[in-house]
């Protein structure tokens, strides 16, 4: 006796919806019995073990619309085809996971101990660095500063995948400010990026004397936030070799209310 199942039963089964069922039948991977009372389906067990090799192939990366034509003519060639493109998109996926995660410890490391550094100072070497330019105005009138980047490739620098490896950074001098948006030049040359019409700096590699401060709003940001770092760079006998700029490093509250804290960094010469 031949056991037949319902859809239902073959769904539960498999782990698989019903529709999902009908549509591999739609597509031709499968060629279900019918009642010849009611007309139902009825799977039997060679049309289960088709579906398994479509749950197979679809692991693989093969398209389902394409699984029948895997199946019934046994196309070796366009499955090794699929593979090895599917096996190139999770090599992809894997890079980028594999960047996320450094950064993302970068990220953790710093936000473990940028409070205890705070009014403190150090020297560091900052990696080179490409700068997107933001907005560009006078830091007294913030808000009347004029968004100066590419909309294309704003799109990429604020999706979900990119925004996580750049850094939020102000350059101030005198009264002119201007935001950029940072990355690390490998990351950047690590990732996909597809629109390259946002024209942008080169930031060189460099030593940088820091500190952390915190301002309480935007619009209270200007060159006398930084001039303490600045005066202490001069009295330490540092020579200041370019342009004072803030990064964006967290948000937080202290007991004058809500603020943000910059990373304050000075290129000297060394």
């Amino acid at each position: 006796m031949e056991y037949t199942y319902k859809i239902g039963d073959v769904s539960e089964m498999l782990n698989m919806s019903s529709e999902m069922v009908r549509y591999y039948e739609k597509c031709g991977a499968i060629h279900p019995a019918r009642n010849d009372n009611n007309q139902y389906r009825e799977y039997c067990l060679n049309d289960i073990f088709e579906l398994t090799e479509c749950l197979h192939y679809k692991s693989w990366g093969i398209n389902i619309s394409d699984i029948a034509d895997t199946i019934h003519n046994n196309s070796s060639d366009y499955l090794l085809k699929g593979m090895t493109d599917y096996k190139e998109e999770l090599d992809k996926t894997v890079q980028f996971l594999s960047l996320k995660s450094l950064r993302i410890h970068q990220i953790i490391d710093f936000q473990n101990t940028f409070r205890f550094n705070l009014g403190n100072y150090w020297v560091k070497n900052i990696e080179k660095k490409y700068v997107f330019e933001f907005s560009n105005g006078r830091n007294e009138h913030f808000n009347e500063s004029k968004i100066t980047i590419n909309k294309m490739f704003s799109k990429e620098l604020f999706s979900n995948d990119n925004i996580i490896f750049f850094d939020a950074c102000v350059e101030l001098n005198g009264n002119h400010m201007k935001w950029n948006f940072v990355i690390d030049v490998d990351f950047y040359h690590k990732l996909d990026f597809r629109n390259n019409s946002q024209a942008h700096t080169e930031q060189p590699e460099q030593a940088c004397l820091c500190t952390i401060i915190y301002v309480d709003s935007f619009e209270n940001l200007g060159m006398h936030c930084f001039q303490p770092a600045i005066q202490y760079a001069k009295e330490k006998g540092y020579k200041v070799n370019g342009d004072v700029r803030g990064v964006l490093v967290g948000r937080g509250y202290t007991e004058r209310g809500f603020c943000r804290y910059f990373e304050v960094q000075i290129p000297i010469a060394i």
